[in-house]
């Protein structure tokens, strides 16, 4: 109970933040292609169209729902 009180949602970047800084090199690692893994941080670190976990207002406005009101 502690912990979810005091938890809150991560903003985009900073699950941007963990896959790079993190996750990729434990899951290629993991897989045992450890070579690919400066390749993943990179493709999360750009702030691009192509990456799921970047959000650009002015350009992917369409793609979601309006905020409520």
């Amino acid at each position: 109970a502690n912990h979810y009180a005091g938890a809150s949602n991560p903003d985009l970047s900073q699950c941007r933040a963990l896959l790079r800084d993190s996750f990729c090199s434990t899951y290629h690692s993991y897989r045992n292609t450890a070579s690919q893994a400066a390749g993943c941080s990179s493709w999360f670190s750009r702030e691009a169209a192509d990456n799921p976990l970047y959000f650009n207002a002015a350009t992917d406005r369409a793609y979601w729902f309006a905020p409520p009101q």
